[in-house]
């Protein structure tokens, strides 16, 4: 059986044209000085650090704490912006050291990576236990975030970290009506909810398959028998009929009883 702690999130990226780039040893740089800093910035979370593996790809291995949110939008700002990308996201075991080899956490991210090569997409999740809804919520926020402007992006992102209008005012040497108004038309609220619920998805972990919770005989919460086990159902007992009451047939006027003789007897000695 697995042990889940050995679980982790492979990322895998690939980088569109970098190789074909008039300054591709300047990007390269870039990437470097880049991957120095998300490993330091996310140390707690990182299980093997981002490195450069080839011109144009790059890897690493994280737990499911990781601030995906985080990295991205470091990673848009410093890189991303500049050089597209194809990331894959997938959950599996690190103790798999080949990208070929099924069920490490590298072969899920780069299977997820050609997934997002071949459908022109950013990002594309894999291995989880909700693979579908994770890349449904991404894919929206990731469409909300392409439909921002840089400067909104800017707004939000500092808004996102300190929650506070007037700090972010301050922050930007920009007028308060002026966040309010970008925070709004960025539809933030929902924003936020989306990838609220996408940090979610992402660290739920179910420890094991349903089926084999049954056929290994886990107790539910539910009261469930589990005859796997051996236990015999508890005997069949009718539900229990409250007996109604039997109605009275109503009654007529009361009738005056004839006295008795004694009484007659005491009345007329009076």
């Amino acid at each position: 059986m697995i042990d889940h702690q050995s679980l982790s999130i492979g990322i895998f990226a690939d980088l569109i044209g970098l190789q074909n780039l008039p300054s591709r040893g300047y990007m390269l740089g870039r990437l470097r000085m880049l991957m120095d800093k998300i490993n330091n910035t996310f140390r707690d979370t990182i299980r093997v650090e981002f490195m450069i593996i080839t011109d144009t790809e790059f890897k690493a291995a994280v737990d499911r704490r990781f601030p995906l949110q985080d990295f991205l939008a470091l990673y848009h700002e410093e890189f991303g912006k500049d050089v597209g990308t194809h990331l894959g996201v997938g959950l599996g075991v690190l103790g798999v050291p080949q990208e070929r080899e099924p069920g490490g956490c590298f072969y899920e991210a780069r299977g997820a990576m050609v997934q997002a090569r071949v459908s022109g997409k950013f990002l594309v999740f894999q291995g989880f236990e909700m693979n579908e809804a994770i890349n449904a919520l991404f894919h929206f926020t990731h469409e909300m975030t392409e439909a921002m402007t840089e400067r909104q992006r800017k707004i939000i992102e500092v808004y996102r970290k300190s929650g506070d209008i007037v700090s972010v005012a301050s922050e930007l040497y920009l007028p308060k009506q002026a966040v309010f108004d970008s925070i709004k038309a960025a539809r933030y609220d929902i924003y936020s909810a989306a990838w609220r619920g996408l940090d979610e998805l992402l660290r739920f972990d179910i420890q094991m398959p349903l089926s084999q919770a049954m056929s290994e005989g886990q107790q539910c919460q539910s009261p469930v028998v589990n005859l796997a086990q051996g236990q015999q159902p508890p005997p069949h007992r009718p539900p229990v009929q409250k007996l109604k009451k039997r109605s009275r047939p109503p009654m007529g006027p009361r009738s005056k009883k004839p006295r008795s003789n004694k009484a007659l007897r005491g009345k007329k000695n009076r």
